[in-house]
């Protein structure tokens, strides 16, 4: 009988280790799988960062662009209105000359 117990017992210590072992395996398995999602996470979230950061430089560029694109077109308006502005003038100096001819000759024929 002693002979069974013992023979019992070390059946029963040898499924407790065989346990063990499985639950030490099982334990390993899910820290790697943790890790593995955790390196994942990490991989995604760089990745969304470099698209966040890609999309903020073409933001910035298109920003940048448009600001240009503005630029201009005020540089354009402002030699259109210098442009005009300068036939003005020219058509009142031209207007003056004339009138100063118009009356010169008047003179000349007054004399």
């Amino acid at each position: 009988m002693s002979n069974e117990l013992a023979i019992a017992q070390q059946s029963s210590e040898l499924e407790i280790a065989q346990q063990s072992s499985e639950l030490a395996i099982a334990q390993q398995s899910s820290e790697l799988a943790i890790a593995q999602q955790r390196s994942e996470l990490a991989k995604a979230q760089q990745s969304s960062e470099l698209a966040i950061a890609q999309q903020s430089s073409e933001l910035a560029l298109a920003q940048q662009s448009n600001e240009l694109a503005i630029a201009q077109q005020r540089s354009e308006q402002a030699i259109a209105r210098q442009r005009s502005e300068l036939a003005i003038v020219q058509q009142r100096s031209e207007l003056a000359i004339a009138q100063q001819s118009s009356e010169l000759a008047i003179t000349k024929r007054s004399n």
